[in-house]
């Protein structure tokens, strides 16, 4: 009964992470859209001298003559869709391994797609640097190309990225040994 207790938590936890980033990247930025024409986007407006902090604003895209308010719909979409399989594929293992089914063939490869998917995704945190430098651009006649203030999310993601990589790598080599001993005893 404790595997069955495990392996729904473990489900749960995967569920609460994909929703709350479809939350707040699909479903508040549409909600915005339709309830007051607006898509909020928060950036960096200056830096004080030495260069370590920056103010940030939020600017309706709506609002600017470019279309970016359609990119950042569309980064929050495919951001979306790249957590939701993130999880849904840890989710697979994790419940496997919570019912006692460790070491199965294909954990290492699930492992392995949902760290590429958290890559992915931490990697379209680094194009906010892009929209952001067209949204000074617009407001403030700057010709910078790239513009970004860094939260952390993205060492955050970089780091469970790296960490469901490396139990991939376990995964992979815990199924070897486990085929490798199956006719010992």
């Amino acid at each position: 009964m404790k595997n069955m207790k495990d392996s729904g938590v473990a489900a749960i936890i995967c569920l609460i992470v994909a929703a709350s980033v479809a939350i707040n990247e699909l479903v508040i930025p549409l909600a915005a859209l339709i309830s007051d024409n607006a898509v909020w986007w928060t950036t960096p407006t200056e830096h004080t001298a030495q260069g370590l902090a920056w103010a940030e604003t939020q600017v309706n895209l709506m609002t600017i003559s470019s279309s970016l308010w359609v990119w950042v719909l569309v980064r929050g979409l495919i951001i979306t869709i790249f957590a939701v399989g993130a999880m849904y594929f840890l989710g697979k293992v994790l419940v496997a391994v919570a019912r006692g089914k460790s070491f199965a063939k294909n954990h290492s490869k699930l492992l392995l797609v949902a760290a590429s998917l958290i890559f992915v995704i931490f990697l379209i945190l680094f194009t906010d640097g892009f929209i952001n430098a067209r949204v000074a651009h617009e407001l403030y006649s700057s010709d910078a190309m790239w513009l970004k203030r860094f939260t952390g999310v993205e060492l955050l993601l970089l780091a469970i990225s790296s960490l469901i990589a490396g139990m991939a790598d376990a995964f992979s080599r815990g199924w070897l040994l486990k085929q490798d001993t199956e006719g010992l005893i």
